[in-house]
């Protein structure tokens, strides 16, 4: 998909995403996310993979430890008991116990997740801001739009730079790891709104947000195009089959 146009790759992805949110059987969403992962991790940068083992980790425990704790299917075994019921004269509390099913369920749910970063990931790692925007034009976002989402995208790495180096500033000025984290807001937002500002500012410069639109990028080569209805039709038709089935 890097030899395509980002306009292929973005219907492609959210072709993906659609398959990873719909499916309900674990070979389907072992295997959608495998696909997603061949394709986003070779172009994930060294220095992202910290973030991104940290991203798909928090995912897989925050469901696993949800959906065990709060799992109501049978059956329910007791895997850890984390508050057992004690017996008190007025009552007994039922207590609190992580269920092994509802964990390997979570387990499984998170596999949708781990497909959504890694179809995003692969779309920014292979593909530069002005590609991705180009992309959106193609298939008809308007300009204003694209540029708010490419920008969105654009600065969450920025965030995550400038909630380090605030962080560091912090710690070197003595404050403690809570107090850092409570007085971690204020950089953070004062940063950003001058950072709107700066931007605002260089995009009104540039002639942007008087009226005009920039003319539509090219539309994609035939084949790319018939790889889209391929994808797409093959999408609709396992959407409508797990219909009938129901």
């Amino acid at each position: 998909m890097k030899r395509w146009q980002a306009s292929t790759a973005l219907v492609l992805a959210l072709e993906g995403s659609v398959v990873a949110t719909v499916a309900d059987r674990p070979a389907s969403l072992v295997l959608t996310m495998a696909l997603a992962a061949a394709w986003g991790a070779p172009a994930l940068p060294r220095r992202a993979w910290p973030w991104m083992l940290a991203a798909l980790g928090l995912t897989s425990w925050t469901l696993a430890a949800t959906q065990g704790l709060f799992w109501s299917g049978t059956p329910r075994t007791v895997w850890i008991a984390l508050l057992p019921p004690t017996g008190f004269p007025f009552g007994d509390p039922p207590g609190l116990f992580l269920y092994r099913e509802g964990v390997l369920h979570g387990l499984l749910e998170s596999l949708r997740g781990h497909a959504l970063l890694w179809l995003g990931a692969g779309l920014v790692s292979r593909y530069g801001m002005e590609e991705l925007m180009r992309g959106l034009r193609t298939l008809g976002l308007p300009g204003s739009a694209s540029l708010l989402t490419v920008l969105a995208v654009r600065q969450m790495p920025v965030l995550v730079a400038d909630a380090r180096t605030a962080w560091t500033a912090l710690r070197l000025k003595g404050l403690g790891p809570l107090a850092a984290v409570r007085a971690l807001g204020t950089p953070l937002l004062t940063g950003h709104l001058r950072r709107a500002d700066e931007i605002a500012a260089a995009l009104h410069a540039r002639g942007l947000g008087a009226g005009t639109e920039a003319p539509l990028p090219p539309p994609a080569p035939t084949v790319e195009r018939a790889a889209v209805w391929i994808a797409g039709g093959t999408v609709a038709a396992g959407l409508a089959l797990v219909a009938l089935a129901r």
